[in-house]
């Protein structure tokens, strides 16, 4: 057996472990609320990050119309090259999704959490500090809210959003076994910036200056449910989005790095679904916010890399309609058009993008050319996926 295969039997041997005790007598389980049988559909989980150490991807892969043959996996390209590996935490069934962050943390570190499902009720955990090379697991005490922001890592702490309480927000600070409640949508509802939002859901997370920052669903008409911790009170932290008869404002992407917060918001009204992206470089700054930008069906996947920039891919189900993208503040929203068939993500690279394209268990790699054109590249990820292993 190679030192790789032992380290990788390892981590899978720990992240079985927690899940078992997560499963033992007096355990507290939550209950689940699955998504449909079409879809595996996952409203937004996949996603890709950019770090100084390199560029991260969560991707569904395997059957995408079956819910237990689709599989969420964590890839990862090492800065200044165009490989990508597979680097998903071994031993647990990922087909209810992956929630994962490694943006807040410049010492590289990223964490993941694998969402409920079938007979998983608790939400394992996994974080990196040397770029998935070797795992080290935890677990929470219940499920993971379903959203790609639903973990947060900085150099000392870690935040999850759970399902309990109508939904909570939880904390470590260095061990990611062991957990303490920081707020649940009821005291945040108590607040002043949560009565004026009427706080439903909590739907991000992220540390910003090393404080907490949630992303929340609000009730209120045309209100940004975006809240800030402040020496132990909470205020509101959001920007001022024009309502342009918007009836429902929701934050559905939450991310922190040294150069700052964006947050991705996303409108319902009348009409057709729009996007804006708000800037901050500091968390007592003031937030400058894009032009909408107006689209059909979902958001799919996001992208965010360095210099702020921002992708979204729309799509019907897993069907991808278009690219948009939108360069930091100051910035136009560009669209690209269809990306090529299959495509589930795009990555910022070299200064400009690539499409994650998925067949089953491979994932192939696409650039846009300067012409507007997608072209294949030789990089390919194939991962073996064990269909039937979750039915």
């Amino acid at each position: 057996m190679t030192k790789a295969v032992r380290r990788r039997a390892a981590g899978a041997a720990a992240l079985v472990a927690c899940v078992m005790l997560a499963s033992a007598p007096g355990a507290r389980a939550a209950s689940v609320a699955q998504p449909d049988a079409a879809g595996a559909r996952a409203a937004g989980l996949e996603q890709t990050w950019e770090t100084p150490q390199g560029t991260w991807a969560v991707i569904a892969m395997g059957r995408l119309e079956s819910r237990l043959n689709t599989f969420w996996q964590l890839l990862f390209r090492p800065a200044g090259t165009t490989r990508w590996s597979l680097v998903t935490p071994p031993g647990v069934a990922s087909n209810g999704g992956l929630s994962a962050d490694g943006t807040g943390s410049p010492s590289g570190a990223v964490i993941a959490g694998f969402q409920p499902s079938k007979h998983l009720h608790l939400s394992p955990l996994a974080e990196t500090t040397d770029l998935g090379r070797h795992w080290r697991a935890g677990i929470l005490p219940a499920a993971l809210v379903f959203a790609a922001d639903a973990v947060a890592v900085d150099a000392r702490t870690a935040l999850a959003l759970v399902r309990t309480e109508g939904g909570a927000l939880v904390r470590a600070d260095g061990s990611i076994t062991r957990w303490s409640t920081v707020a649940t949508v009821a005291t945040l509802g108590s607040t002043a910036a949560g009565r004026a939002c009427r706080v439903s859901a909590l739907s991000a997370v992220v540390l910003a200056g090393g404080a907490p920052e949630v992303g929340a669903d609000c009730a209120e008409p045309g209100t940004v449910g975006l809240l800030r911790e402040v020496r132990g009170t909470w205020v509101s932290s959001a920007p001022r989005v024009a309502d342009r008869g918007t009836s429902k404002l929701d934050v559905v992407r939450l991310w922190s790095d040294p150069g700052g917060t964006t947050a991705l918001i996303e409108g319902h009204g009348a009409g057709k679904p729009s996007l804006v992206v708000a800037w901050r470089r500091s968390p007592a700054g003031r937030w400058t916010v894009s032009a909408p930008v107006t689209f059909t069906g979902d958001v799919l996947s996001t992208a965010t890399g360095t210099g702020s920039s921002v992708a979204v891919v729309t799509s019907a189900g897993w069907r991808a309609h278009a690219v948009e993208q939108i360069a930091g503040p100051g910035g136009r929203w560009r669209s690209t058009g269809r990306p090529p068939a299959g495509t589930q993500a795009v990555a910022f690279a070299l200064g400009g993008l690539e499409a994650l394209a998925v067949h089953g268990g491979r994932a192939s790699v696409w650039q846009l050319g300067a012409s507007g054109r997608w072209h294949e590249t030789s990089g390919r990820v194939t991962v073996p996926i064990a269909y039937g292993s979750s039915t």
